[in-house]
């Protein structure tokens, strides 16, 4: 079968995906890392791409790239290569390095790509290797503060004033970094459903806090000496208990309305999450119909 043409850009800008073959970790050392940013530094010096934002994964490379659309697939097939040569002769092996080619998504307006840098930068965070993007040494959110301690740059300063400018300086770049959106992102699928029950699971926090449930927590636990309910593996727990035997119906029904509208999980993930059957979660959702 043919492959797609790759859609292109109006503005010129793409998000970027590289993937290790076999989801094998091909950048998981230092040295490898550095090489990496080396190839792709090469790249923009030639004029062939610009770096708008990136973050190097174990297993995978996120970059958001201005480019001229006959240059983009040219650069990256270079960096692909060369990444990929100098990988099997290191480690003395033969075959693929990267899965099938890059993946590419146009960006077609200017809040779509400030929320895909942001995407990019906050990877780490959402796989759980930092806190804050801050803390993350891979990636180009260091640069955009004039803080990174690396002396491979690749935002230039002309492309780092440009999106500084709209994100409202270095401290309006930050606190745009804090915030969620719902959108879909091109990504990994395994990394999809992850951030997308992490996304869930902050919607079930908040309406506990915000409803004064936490502390029932507490008073069960003295009530029952520790004793804790058994659950699933993919129920949400507070204190070791499983969510619903902390809400009255009614408030059940009120979070499944709310993760009807502020996630993306199936009806059968919200029934896992929440420890309720999927009939339960399909007839509320018929009813919001």
């Amino acid at each position: 079968m043919p492959r797609q043409p790759r859609a292109q850009s109006p503005t010129d800008y793409y998000h970027v995906i590289v993937r290790g073959n076999n989801r094998e970790r091909v950048f998981s050392e230092y040295s490898d890392k550095l090489y990496l940013l080396g190839l792709i530094k090469e790249q923009a010096n030639n004029d062939a791409i610009e770096v708008a934002g990136y973050c190097i994964m174990n297993n995978h490379l996120h970059m958001v790239i201005r480019s001229d659309f006959p240059n983009l697939p040219k650069a990256m097939r270079n960096i692909n290569a060369q990444y990929a040569m100098t990988f099997n002769k290191k480690r003395n092996r033969i075959g693929h390095v990267f899965q099938e080619r890059y993946k590419s998504k146009p960006i077609v307006e200017l809040n779509q790509l400030l929320c895909t840098v942001r995407y990019v930068h906050n990877n780490p965070v959402e796989a759980n290797l930092v806190k804050y993007p801050s803390e993350y040494p891979w990636s180009s959110y260091n640069e955009y503060l004039g803080t990174n301690a690396r002396k491979n740059v690749l935002v230039n300063e002309d492309q780092r004033r440009f999106m500084l400018r709209f994100y409202g300086g270095t401290d309006g770049f930050s606190a745009f970094h804090t915030k969620r959106d719902n959108e879909k992102y091109l990504d990994l699928d395994e990394n999809v459903q992850l951030y997308q029950m992490k996304a869930a699971q902050d919607v079930v926090s908040k309406y506990l806090a915000d409803n004064h449930i936490t502390q029932r927590a507490v008073c069960k636990t003295q009530s029952t000496n520790g004793a804790v309910s058994s659950a699933n593996d993919h129920t949400y727990r507070y204190a070791g208990y499983p969510v619903s035997t902390l809400l009255t119906p009614q408030e059940i029904n009120q979070l499944i309305e709310l993760l009807l509208k502020q996630s993306k999980l199936s009806h059968r993930k919200i029934a896992q999450l929440l420890g309720v059957s999927n009939s339960r979660v399909h007839r509320i959702s018929s009813a919001q119909s």
